[in-house]
């Protein structure tokens, strides 16, 4: 076993379905990517819903610790940086329905 971090990992490269685990951590957790790169750009927030993304966010919490409970570091750093980017277009869409607000009135 190696250590990572405070935890200490059982999956291994060589183990049979490591990379199809890393390959969908990959995509699932970089698929918010485009969405805050766009969200940056535009400034509009306007078609998104920020309550799927509290509910997500607590999703990706609930892996994350389930990940570090397993040990498993595939599980546990993936859905670490899907929080943080959920919790980024989270901070986006406050920051901007407030200026939206105020341009408004």
């Amino acid at each position: 076993m190696q250590k990572f971090f405070f935890i200490y990992i059982k999956m291994k490269p060589q183990d049979d379905y490591y990379w199809l685990g890393f390959m969908g951590g990959v995509l699932t957790t970089f698929s918010f990517v485009p969405q805050i790169l766009k969200t940056i750009k535009t400034k509009d927030i306007d078609n998104l819903s920020f309550f799927m993304y509290v509910v997500i966010s607590i999703g990706f919490l609930l892996w994350t610790i389930y990940g570090a409970l397993l040990e498993n570091w595939v599980i546990f750093i993936f859905n670490l940086v899907a929080l943080a980017f959920t919790i980024t277009i989270m901070v986006l869409f406050r920051r901007h329905s407030k200026s939206i607000i105020q341009k408004k009135y």
